[in-house]
């Protein structure tokens, strides 16, 4: 899915998580995005640029796992929120996910899959970082999500990165 995100859809996408307070006490914020599709590559190279691109990113706190994430969401520290499960690591299959998303662009559509018996995991997490040389501080937020049925050389997962001036108000 990143190949098909675009600046306009990232650049909205971010402009969502910063908008005003978010209650401390939320447990889902689901963010709806659209944008044109600027590149694809590989098996979504038939995806011409200009295609409209549309989906959610959905994260839930519920289904985090304390020993599994550190740090204040939305603080200036790095933190993370999220879980992993499943033969793969040792543990138990995850019941739900932190971080989900979908998205429709021209006749492809992806949702987050079921967690998998071989593996899930899925996050989403923040850090300071370094904007540009000589720009200042900035933000880097990012959220992850992939899973594994039971077949060892096939997953499915999305990911999102928006880099920018502050963390988000949660």
């Amino acid at each position: 899915m990143t190949n098909m995100a675009t600046k306009r859809a990232r650049l909205f996408t971010a402009a969502l998580l910063m908008l005003g307070p978010i209650s401390a006490n939320a447990q889902t914020i689901t963010y709806n995005f659209t944008g044109t599709v600027v590149s694809a590559t590989g098996g979504y190279s038939a995806i011409a640029a200009g295609t409209p691109i549309s989906g959610t990113y959905t994260f839930d706190f519920s289904y985090s796992n304390p020993s599994q994430s550190g740090g204040t969401p939305g603080s200036t520290t790095q933190w993370s929120v999220g879980s992993y499960g499943g033969l793969a690591f040792h543990t138990p299959t995850v019941n739900g996910f932190a971080f989900s998303s979908t998205a429709q662009v021209g006749g492809f559509s992806y949702a987050t899959a079921a967690p998998g018996a071989w593996f899930s995991n899925n996050y989403f997490a923040g850090e300071p970082e370094q904007i540009a040389e000589g720009q200042g501080p900035g933000y880097r937020f990012f959220a992850s999500e992939q899973q594994n049925p039971a077949n060892p050389n096939f997953s499915t997962g999305s990911d999102v990165q928006i880099d920018g001036p502050s963390a988000p108000p949660w």
